[in-house]
């Protein structure tokens, strides 16, 4: 993944092993570093992976490795942990 990639809420979350809700109330309760770019993608702050990454890695939390994919479901329940999304990339790659 790239550094500049861009991350929601629901990417954070999934990179953190949380719940979507978890990582909103980590954003409503000031704990995410501030969005990487100024503005919103649907109404909605948006981060880089570079500073999520570090933002993880600082707070003890996990941190995904460089290459890390990062995907968004769509009309599948969301994996509960970034194993879970690993072994389906591989399923259906």
């Amino acid at each position: 993944m790239q550094p500049d990639q861009p991350l929601g809420i629901r990417e954070i979350a999934i990179l953190a092993e949380v719940s979507d809700d978890t990582a909103r109330r980590w954003r409503d309760r000031g704990r995410l570093p501030p969005p990487s770019w100024p503005g919103t993608a649907n109404g909605q702050p948006v981060w880089s992976f570079a500073d999520v990454k570090d933002w993880l890695a600082r707070t003890g939390r996990n941190a995904p490795r460089d290459d890390a994919p990062v995907i968004v479901w769509k009309r599948r329940p969301r994996p509960k942990t970034l194993v879970e999304v690993l072994a389906a990339t591989e399923t259906e790659g």
